[in-house]
This record gives C-alpha cells, sequence and structure tokens, in this order.
C-alpha cells in the first residue's frame, strides 16, 4: 500500500505532466493556426494550392475562384495568395481540447462549428499537422 507522502508526489507529478502537455498543445495548435492560416502554407512548408493549381472548375480571380475572390475583394482581404483566414471563426476554434490532455498527451482539434468546415478545408488543401519548420519552431519554444 502506498504511503501518504509517495501518493502526493505521484499526484503532483501527474499535475506536472499534463500542465506541461497542455502548454506544449497550445504553442502546437498556435503554431498549426499561424502557418497555415495567417501565413498561408501547408503540411509540406510550402503555399496553400490556387485555385488553378487544384484544378478547380470555372474561372479564378486572384488565387480563388471567381466567386470566393470577389468576397474577399469585396472585405478588403488579399486575393494574391490563398490564405485559409476569413471570419476568424477557424483559427479561434482549431485549439488544445483540455479535457482530453493527460500526461502523456494533448490533443489539438476543431471545437464547435468548425469541425465540418476545418475538415473539408484540410481536403482541399492539407494543413493540419506539424511541418518540419512548426516541429524547429515548437521545439525551441519548449525548451524554454
Amino acid at each position: 500500500m502506498a504511503s501518504g507522502r509517495n501518493k502526493r508526489k505521484r499526484e503532483r507529478t501527474l499535475k506536472l505532466g499534463r500542465q506541461f502537455m497542455a502548454q506544449v498543445g497550445q504553442i502546437v495548435a498556435s503554431q498549426i493556426v499561424t502557418r497555415a492560416l495567417h501565413l498561408g502554407y501547408g503540411i509540406k512548408d510550402k503555399p496553400h494550392k490556387t485555385h488553378k493549381q487544384r484544378r478547380g472548375k470555372g474561372e479564378s480571380l486572384g488565387a480563388y475562384s471567381k466567386t470566393h475572390g470577389k468576397k474577399r475583394q469585396k472585405s478588403g482581404k488579399d486575393i494574391s495568395s490563398v490564405r485559409l483566414y476569413f471570419t476568424g471563426n477557424m483559427s479561434r476554434q482549431f485549439r488544445l481540447i483540455e479535457s482530453k490532455v493527460t500526461k502523456t498527451k494533448a490533443p489539438i482539434g476543431f471545437t464547435g462549428q468548425s469541425v465540418r468546415y476545418g475538415i473539408y478545408t484540410h481536403k482541399q488543401r492539407p494543413w493540419i499537422g506539424i511541418s518540419r519548420q512548426d516541429r524547429k519552431v515548437i521545439e525551441i519554444s519548449v525548451r524554454k
């Protein structure tokens, strides 16, 4: 039977493990959102494919389909390169799933209404995951 001291020590270690993993998860989610949604790079550290590169149907306007390009232009957004950021909902809802953090894993993903749309955008232009560049940034951040 475990003594009270050992039990408290094990609980502290578990708590530190969960806290650390939660911090790592937040760093990873933040890095992925920055790279993919704000900077416009996919999981292979290359710019997201344009409408034409993806062999999209119909005319294009800038890097987007004509209809989406007009929508972006109207709201003052750049259309010269693909950014998976329009309203900000997807970037706000891609995060650490705190209820599932353990001392060995920190799951990240979509919450709220962005689940369907986020998965759809990933199928169109793969971006969910850790790229080589992300790995370098994450390692530096975790070591601090």
